[in-house]
């Protein structure tokens, strides 16, 4: 069951009017602290500045800027929640309530799931988002899913899982756009990851600790600029070729499965079309 919290209606109707205040909007953070508390820590280490306010009055001009696109993602958002639900449900069944919270963040990150307190997934009304269905998708399946974040190998799949559902649930789309790259990044990560195999492999199951450097490469952005998050690839090719044995209510909590993955794992890294197949 697929539930919204509204925790930025005030902020929203502020803003659409033209009434939005820099104060107004720090109150909105602070009365959401605890449900924003991930947006909140990675804006203190993007900005190097642990004050909310100060954060705050960093961005506040942004958010002004961006008014038209956070507006209309809201109203996409809206219109898309039902859509997700209704596919969600035929593929799962009964799954644990999930709470969808559109929220204007600190520009740091897009979209987030979060199992504390319950399945909460975030959409960032202040990022564009060209394909509001599949990142809903992409982040409801993290919520619902069960998996562990020790090996670099737990990280393919998390991303993996995520990426790979919301291609089952919104088919019709090229590849890439299921990984938030363009068409030229994802074959050049294709080709990277096909003369890397053994590597791969090797890498994955070394430990995974928020930016160390497997984290860095597999599965950042800004640290990784030659192939960002080509753990994502890795994974979402992964996750597919699972998907001709286990059915996608099986993998749901495949990745608490150490044994099982790691063999899979194997099997699929020596699979010469693990790339290409069911493409």
């Amino acid at each position: 069951m697929i539930k919204v919290l509204d925790i930025a209606a005030n902020l929203l109707a502020s803003l659409e009017n033209g009434t939005l205040s820099e104060d107004e909007a720090l109150h909105y953070f602070m009365d959401n602290q605890r449900l924003l508390r991930s947006n909140i820590e990675q804006a203190y280490a993007k900005y190097g500045e642990e004050d909310l306010a100060w954060v705050v009055r960093r961005v506040f001009p942004e958010i002004i800027g961006k008014r038209e696109l956070i507006l209309s993602n809201q109203r996409r958002l809206t219109e898309i929640k039902d859509q997700v639900s209704e596919k969600v449900v035929s593929v799962y069944g009964s799954v644990p309530e999930v709470v969808i919270v559109p929220c204007v963040g600190l520009f740091v990150a897009s979209g987030w799931a979060s199992k504390e307190g319950g399945h909460h997934v975030f959409i960032a009304l202040e990022f564009p988002h060209r394909n509001m269905d599949i990142i809903l998708a992409h982040e409801v399946a993290h919520a619902v899913s069960q998996d562990t974040w020790d090996t670099v190998l737990d990280g393919f799949y998390r991303e993996g899982h995520a990426a790979y559902v919301s291609s089952v649930l919104f088919p019709g789309h090229g590849d890439e756009e299921y990984l938030f790259m363009s068409k030229e990044l994802y074959h050049k990560c294709l080709e990277w990851m096909e003369a890397n195999r053994e590597k791969i492999l090797k890498d994955s199951v070394e430990p995974l600790k928020v930016l160390n450097r497997h984290h860095k490469f597999y599965f950042t952005t800004g640290y990784s600029p030659d192939y960002p998050n080509i753990g994502y690839v890795i994974g979402y090719h992964y996750v597919k070729h699972l998907n001709r044995k286990h059915s996608l209510p099986e993998l749901l909590d495949f990745g608490l499965k150490k044994k099982e993955k790691e063999t899979e794992f194997e099997e699929f890294i020596n699979d010469a079309d693990s790339f290409t197949k069911g493409s």
